[in-house]
């Protein structure tokens, strides 16, 4: 009986450790590996960072809702409920479809947004690449050379509003595009730096530039749920818009 529990409990660490592909389990040993030609990817790095470590599909296709959500439980240590919302509101977006390659998400207002941190906006062209002006304004938008703190997310967010709203004909950011800005900062913030602090540069470069988990960062062992991230996102929000 103990040695079936032990089977059963090992089993489910597998699990949990593999992506699930069309029903089949996909053993990844998780490491680093750059996109090919033809694989494809999306506005957001952090979706990109996870495809580039087998925890999506590494050609960035085919994705579906499980799939989305395991990925960031199982990548970030998002916690279910942020997970869910963020993987079921992505699906509803593009009408439910069975499933979504990374590049549908360049569709404009349904996940890619205006005045990104580090992409251009969609009304001047792609935007599942950084811009290198604005990356390096993002990572030097630290205000002690250390931390990308949550008071640097609320400046340099506020720059990047005005310069959109000046410059793009068609800028549109409502709550809607509000709250998603907001909240992925202080998502990418946590996951990758911590809720006191913020964001590390060095962790911000690694994954806004090479789209790669930071070297030495182990995601955490206690999931990431929303009462811990939405202070910091009505925190930023309420920062960002603020006449």
């Amino acid at each position: 009986m103990k040695v079936a529990i032990l089977f059963f409990v090992a089993l489910l660490g597998l699990t949990y450790s593999w992506p699930m592909l069309e029903g089949k389990l996909i053993k990844d040993d998780h490491s680093w590996i750059a996109p090919g030609k033809s694989d494809v990817r999306s506005p957001c790095p952090v979706l990109n960072t996870l495809a580039n470590h087998g925890y999506l599909p590494r050609n960035g296709k085919n994705i579906t809702k499980d799939n989305f959500v395991s990925a960031l439980e199982q990548g970030i240590s998002i916690g279910f409920d942020i997970a869910n919302l963020l993987g079921y509101g992505a699906f509803k977006k593009f009408g439910n479809p069975a499933t979504l390659d990374l590049s549908d998400l360049q569709k404009h207002n349904a996940i890619e947004h205006d005045s990104s941190l580090t992409r251009q906006d969609n009304y001047f062209g792609q935007s599942t690449t950084p811009l290198p002006s604005l990356l390096k304004r993002f990572l030097n938008s630290s205000s002690d050379g250390k931390y990308i703190s949550f008071q640097d997310f609320i400046t340099y967010r506020r720059e990047r509003q005005a310069e959109s709203k000046a410059k793009n004909p068609t800028w549109l950011f409502e709550s809607e595009q509000q709250n998603a800005a907001a909240g992925e900062a202080a998502a990418v913030a946590i996951a990758f730096g911590d809720v006191l602090h913020g964001l590390p540069v060095e962790n911000a470069k690694s994954v806004f530039q090479h789209e790669r988990f930071p070297s030495g960062w182990t995601r955490r062992t206690l999931p990431i749920f929303a009462v811990e991230v939405l202070p910091r996102t009505k925190q930023i929000q309420w920062g960002m818009m603020k006449p």
